[in-house]
């Protein structure tokens, strides 16, 4: 039997993945799938530089991946997936991810300078949004509620 495609998980601003075990733990037990998770420093790092390498890591994985990208890491997916190879995935799932620029984040850069601190140098990004044009065969879907929850209930 071909090994399963895993699934790779993409944290958000000010996140590390930990918040996330519960979901990567639930898609394990529900698919029986690998569940991966990209790591990286969402404040420290440029947007377009954390998005090559989530590109790099999908093109040296194991083959085709679906994706689920929290937040801002549905912005860095969404990008990604542009550089990457045909084939290299499948399917993306994007959870609350602010494609068309988040109110809250330009609502936090403008209160102070530790306003632009704290979103960093994903901040264009999580701005303006991102480019929703998708590569031939991969499916998107997106999870979006109605409720502000995080950066959004605290400046929404």
């Amino acid at each position: 039997m071909k090994n399963p495609p895993p699934i790779l998980t993409v944290h958000g601003l000010w996140n590390r993945g930990p918040e996330a075990w519960l979901l990567r733990r639930r898609l394990k037990r529900l698919t029986g799938r690998p569940v991966l998770q990209f790591r990286y420093p969402s404040v420290a790092r440029g947007f377009s530089r954390n998005a090559e390498r989530l590109a790099s890591s999908i093109e040296q994985g194991p083959g085709p991946v679906d994706l689920v990208g929290h937040s801002l890491g549905g912005l860095l997916v969404m990008e990604a997936i542009r550089r990457v190879g045909a084939g290299a995935v499948r399917r993306v799932v994007l959870l609350a991810a602010p494609v068309r620029g988040s109110a809250s984040a330009r609502r936090l850069m403008s209160l102070s300078p530790g306003g632009r601190r704290a979103v960093g140098e994903s901040a264009e990004a999580l701005v303006r949004g991102v480019d929703l044009s998708v590569p031939p065969g991969v499916e998107v879907g997106m999870i979006a509620g109605s409720g502000a929850m995080g950066m959004g209930g605290l400046l929404g």
